[in-house]
């Protein structure tokens, strides 16, 4: 669980669309929450959002996007 210290990072759809489709900038974001340095915070519409675009133009990420949404 992160601290107090940890720094939270609103993320949009696109952020969460590029980062599970492309390793560049936002993909560098993931990985920071991943590995426990930032906090990121997305809305359900965000999510629902991403989840849509992913499918459609990028079916390759979905399963990427889930498994980061599901680590712990």
């Amino acid at each position: 669980m992160a601290n107090r210290e940890t720094p939270r990072v609103f993320a949009d759809a696109a952020i969460l669309l590029r980062g599970s489709s492309f390793p560049r900038f936002p993909y560098e974001i993931l990985q920071l929450a991943l590995e426990r340095k930032i906090v990121v915070v997305v809305s359900p519409g965000v999510l629902d959002d991403a989840r849509h675009y992913l499918g459609e133009l990028f079916p390759h990420g979905l399963p990427r996007l889930e498994g980061r949404i599901a680590s712990p």
